[in-house]
């Protein structure tokens, strides 16, 4: 219970100093006020996911801790342990649940999988947008009109 948080705030402190140390060498954020402010939400984003996990794992892991460390005498009743332990299981299968939630790159590759899975046709032309998007977002964007071959067989090869 000590650990865990512990971990995820140094990953959540490792991941914007590396960010800021990033910034600090790319020569286009080093003047823009306007992604400044969008890496401020991603921040925020992120910070609130990892805050959502670790209170699911807070939350989760109360009752069982709770059993081991202040139930010396094994008076409490034995359906509060195996309520912990349930939660405890629990909980290393909700996390997956939490980042669809909350971050829109999982909710896609989620929609995607669902549809492959019940073999749903799979929109091609949101596929194709979102792959011209990545590609623009990568500083592909001279190329991206002239690689529609590549982005043809990369949609192809995942339907």
């Amino acid at each position: 219970m000590i650990i865990i948080p512990y971990c995820y705030i140094k990953i959540y402190l490792f991941a914007k100093k590396s960010k800021q140390r990033v910034l600090k060498h790319s020569s286009k954020g080093s003047g823009s006020n306007i992604g400044n402010s969008k890496l401020r939400d991603r921040d925020i984003k992120l910070l609130k996911t990892v805050a959502t996990i670790l209170a699911a794992f807070m939350i989760m892991w109360a009752p069982y801790t709770s059993d081991i460390v202040f139930n010396f005498y094994d008076t409490w009743p034995d359906w509060y342990l195996q309520t912990g332990v349930a939660l405890c299981l629990a909980n290393s299968s909700i996390n997956f649940i939490i980042y669809g939630i909350m971050n829109k790159n999982f909710r896609r590759s989620y929609s995607m999988i669902f549809h492959k899975i019940f073999c749903w046709k799979w929109s091609t032309e949101s596929s194709k947008k979102d792959i011209e998007e990545r590609l623009k977002r990568q500083g592909a964007t001279g190329r991206v009109k002239s690689d529609h071959a590549i982005v043809n067989n990369i949609i192809a090869a995942n339907i």
